[in-house]
């Protein structure tokens, strides 16, 4: 169920750079699963906004300008994997999106769109106030909840490394954490007890044991929904463990080269805001980064247009590579 008044009009932003959607609010989610993680930023090297869980979002979203006069005004929008970043400035549609849908941004606002990969069809609608944002029913074209006099660089990145160990948590989920609990409760074994450390784990990541199950949408007073969120925390005690033994030495090389190509070129990474995910990849690969690249086909890193031309040039070359 979406949430209600401010919260809903927060902006669903496009930035075509982000590797992963992003929630600030738990009521967009119609699953959800607590992991303690953090998200970076293109332009950071270190991971600095809380992520609190993930799950999958559902979006009534317009698909037709002229909503009285459609038979089928909004569609539904379903992300997966979608990281709940409340402290996060706004909402993130990222990369991800590609799988299933084309983002249609160029030419006029009235065509901006997201359309089927398989059928074409329309099935969500784009404006740009701000920033591309989507267009979510109920809502007027031309609002947005970002600050119209500020400066505004929205971007989400999720460690390849958080995203393998959200991978296996899920796997583990499904593979028995559920079940293991729901049989000792049938089998009638007591509630198996907390350790000083579990319970100092559980103050420190949620506040206690309620606040935990409530997040999971567990109930204290029930001895088979407390035994599943014991072992859903240990489960999550045990990544971290083995998350913080496993360095990930190849994200710090590449948070170290980021920093030092912004160190030796300030304009290295102006351009990226204005290319895909993949697009970066194909550049990091063949010129370094965008700002080598655009002023190697004589645009300049500042100019939108330029940006825009160059991610055009991007785009052609990786589908002649195809």
């Amino acid at each position: 169920m979406a949430p209600h008044g401010a919260a809903y009009n927060v902006d669903w932003i496009f930035p075509n750079n982000s590797n992963v959607h992003v929630a600030t609010d738990l009521a967009w989610f119609t699953t959800y699963t607590a992991f303690p993680s953090r998200m970076g930023h293109l332009m950071s090297a270190t991971a600095g906004t809380e992520v609190l869980g993930v799950g999958t979002v559902e979006l009534e979203v317009r698909r037709s300008s002229t909503q009285g006069r459609s038979r089928k005004p909004c569609n539904k929008l379903v992300l997966e994997d979608v990281l709940y970043a409340p402290s996060y400035t706004c909402n993130i549609l990222g990369g991800p999106i590609y799988d299933v849908h084309n983002v249609l941004t160029s030419g006029r606002v009235e065509d901006s769109k997201l359309t089927d990969r398989k059928t074409g069809a329309t099935t969500g609608l784009l404006d740009l106030v701000k920033l591309w944002k989507l267009w979510l029913k109920g809502q007027p074209k031309g609002m947005s909840s970002l600050d119209p006099n500020g400066l505004n660089y929205i971007n989400a990145r999720w460690s390849e490394s958080e995203m393998k160990r959200w991978q296996m948590h899920k796997a583990s989920l499904a593979s028995g954490v559920t079940s293991n609990a729901t049989a000792k409760a049938a089998a009638g074994s007591t509630l198996s007890q907390l350790s000083e450390i579990e319970k100092k784990w559980l103050k420190e990541h949620y506040g206690g044991e309620f606040k935990f199950l409530q997040v999971h949408g567990l109930k204290m007073h029930n001895d088979e929904d407390r035994e599943e969120g014991r072992s859903i925390m240990r489960t999550f005690m045990s990544n971290d463990e083995s998350d913080n033994d496993d360095k990930d030495s190849e994200e710090e090389d590449e948070e170290d080269s980021f920093l030092r190509e912004l160190e030796e070129d300030p304009m290295s990474h102006v351009g990226d805001y204005h290319f895909t995910s993949a697009q970066l990849d194909w550049i990091e690969k063949h010129y370094r980064h965008s700002g080598e690249f655009l002023i190697s086909y004589g645009l300049k890193p500042y100019k939108v247009e330029d940006c825009e031309d160059g991610a055009a040039i991007v785009q052609s070359f990786m589908e002649e590579d195809q």
